[in-house]
């Protein structure tokens, strides 16, 4: 997202989120991605994403038991967050 200056679900390869994940290993099944660009902290970005139906309904998805919270800030202080949910 940072190389693209954007937040949004594919990578500066075309990669999906479930591309990343296999990609990774990751044997379980993919159920969602939130994805944010902020100064804001962790608990700010969840609480924003808590406040959005569409991003509050992948964290609260009942078939998720599994999450991967991740992150990277640039030397603005910019940080672009990213939240998988899976089962």
């Amino acid at each position: 997202m940072s190389a693209q200056n954007r937040a949004w679900h594919f990578g500066s390869d075309g990669s999906s989120p479930l591309d990343r994940i296999q990609r990774q290993g990751y044997m379980g099944q993919l159920v969602g991605e939130n994805i944010s660009e902020t100064y804001e902290n962790e608990i700010a970005t969840l609480g924003a994403w808590m406040q959005t139906r569409d991003t509050r309904d992948v964290i609260m998805d009942p078939q998720a038991s599994q999450l991967g919270l991740g992150w990277f800030q640039e030397p603005s202080g910019k940080i672009w967050w990213v939240l998988l949910t899976a089962r």
